[in-house]
């Protein structure tokens, strides 16, 4: 009996389970298989696989299983035809005569002599989707051989962000072991900046100067760069596997304020000449308030003497000159230590928030007192 005389067979012969349709789902089940069966005489196998595949999700009969394992083999979707018949044999069971069990098992080893059988061997733990040509072809642990079609396939494992590849020839009737190690897909990003030699950070890990070269995963990431002097600047970039990519970043000279938050480049320098000047500031206030109890130490021996009625000879001149020069040195003191301490403070702020200050301190005219002068670009 020629192979097309049996499919053809079996097809007119399946017809018959529109006849027992009872329930809208069966009803349904039986329009679907006899379109299915229609479509598969005309030629139309991906039309006749989707309308069995249907039929059978509402009424699983298993007569529908030969159907879908034929059709599977026009569509040279051997694995899932084997299964689709063997499935057919088990759930038939003794319902299917020895002469239809027999065509059945001449079908299968047609089939096997078509294919090569390929054991996949994945590393790793966990689940892995396997992917022929593109097509997904099952999950592991596959139970059984891969049934593939003679020719160049391509053999794919992923778990996750993790893959592996292998293009096989394969042979009819041959018997082959793949093994694959998924891993993490990798690209390469080699970074530079214009000016060089900026801070660079890819999705806020910090990477070095540029031109720097990072090793990174697949997909999207975000590239950003610091220069003392320069805006911040950032570059969305996506890798693909395998891709080694170029890119240059433009920084642009100057700073930024929003909201009263610096958003000016690079990491923020230590405030050195506020800090001194407030030192500064700090020690001519210790000074002033020395001189003071200098002052009122000489103030009080002064009065001691005028209170017992003391001669008001060389030495009580002496202790009461010393106390008026510490009381002038103390004002003059504590003036210049607040001044002093006042721009310290306000240095420390501007150069906080990013700006260049230029500082001159200087006395004023006739010693009156510190001054101070400072520009700052805003």
């Amino acid at each position: 009996m020629s192979r097309r005389f049996r499919w053809l067979a079996l097809l007119s012969l399946l017809t018959s389970l529109s006849s027992f349709a009872a329930t809208p789902d069966e009803k349904e089940a039986a329009a679907r298989f006899q379109r299915g069966v229609g479509l598969y005489k005309d030629g139309d196998f991906e039309a006749a696989l989707t309308e069995f595949r249907q039929a059978y999700r509402l009424a699983p009969i298993f007569e529908v299983l030969y159907n879908l394992g034929l059709t599977q083999r026009r569509l040279y979707q051997y694995g899932p035809a084997v299964k689709s018949l063997n499935d057919y044999l088990v759930e038939g069971g003794k319902k299917i005569t020895p002469l239809r069990r027999e065509l059945v098992r001449k079908e299968l080893d047609e089939i096997r002599a078509l294919t090569a059988a390929v054991t996949l061997v994945i590393s790793g733990e966990g689940e892995a989707t396997i992917t022929v040509d593109g097509e997904e072809v099952g999950k592991t642990p596959l139970q059984e051989p891969l049934l593939l079609r003679p020719g160049k396939r391509v053999i794919t494992a992923t778990r996750g962000e993790e893959t592996a590849s292998e293009t096989t020839a394969l042979l009819t009737g041959s018997a082959v072991t793949v093994t694959l190690e998924p891993k993490r897909a990798e690209g390469k990003l080699i970074i530079n900046s214009d000016p060089p030699n900026a801070l660079v950070s890819i999705d806020g890990t910090l990477q070095g100067e540029t031109p720097v070269v990072v090793v990174v995963g697949v997909g999207a990431h975000t590239i950003t760069a610091d220069r003392d002097g320069h805006l911040t600047a950032s570059l969305e970039v996506a890798v693909t596997p395998g891709q080694a990519r170029s890119v240059t970043i433009k920084l642009t000279p100057g700073s930024a304020f929003e909201g009263g938050v610096s958003t000016s480049a690079g990491p923020k320098a230590v405030p050195v000449v506020g800090l001194i000047v407030s030192g500064a500031g700090l020690a001519l206030i210790g000074g002033a308030v020395a001189f003071h109890f200098q002052a009122q130490g000489a103030a009080k021996q002064t009065s001691t003497l005028f209170d017992q009625g003391g001669t008001f000879d060389a030495n009580a001149q002496r202790i009461d000159a010393t106390g008026h020069t510490a009381s002038a040195l103390s004002w003059v003191f504590g003036l210049a230590g607040g001044a002093a301490l006042t721009t310290g403070a306000i240095l420390v702020l501007t150069e906080l928030l990013g700006h260049e200050p230029e500082v001159s301190l200087f006395f004023a005219p006739g010693g009156q007192g510190l001054g101070a002068a400072w520009r700052t670009t805003w």
